[in-house]
């Protein structure tokens, strides 16, 4: 899915340069327009499916992570449209609780070694 991705994002470069080329073009009566035209809806397809593929792969890499912490499929999937639409990041929540308890463990391993 990456690779896929990564090819849809290099054809919407191409098409991008492709349509610089052809504006000059058209702006000196050398080139039609519809070369224009159809390197940028070549670029807008393209950077949608190249979009689109990314955002599944960082789907299925977030329920992955949400469902090896013992969450079902249905709540990770669930959690991840909740970030998607712009809510609460939970695993970005429980990685930052798990950094914060094991920040206190070693403060509490700190402070009974002191003690002793």
């Amino acid at each position: 899915m990456e690779l896929l991705s990564g090819l849809f994002a290099w054809i919407w470069i191409a098409a991008a340069i492709a349509a610089a080329f052809f504006l000059y073009g058209a702006l000196a009566n050398e080139a039609p327009l519809d070369y224009l035209l159809g390197s940028i809806v070549a670029g807008l397809v393209a950077k949608y499916f190249a979009a689109t593929l990314n955002n599944s792969k960082k789907q299925a890499d977030y329920v992955d992570q949400l469902t090896g912490r013992g969450y079902t499929q249905a709540e990770a999937r669930s959690a991840w449209e909740i970030v998607n639409s712009g809510g609460s990041n939970l695993l970005l929540n429980l990685q930052q609780s798990d950094t914060i308890a094991e920040n206190d463990r070693h403060d509490d391993e700190r402070n009974n070694s002191n003690a002793r």
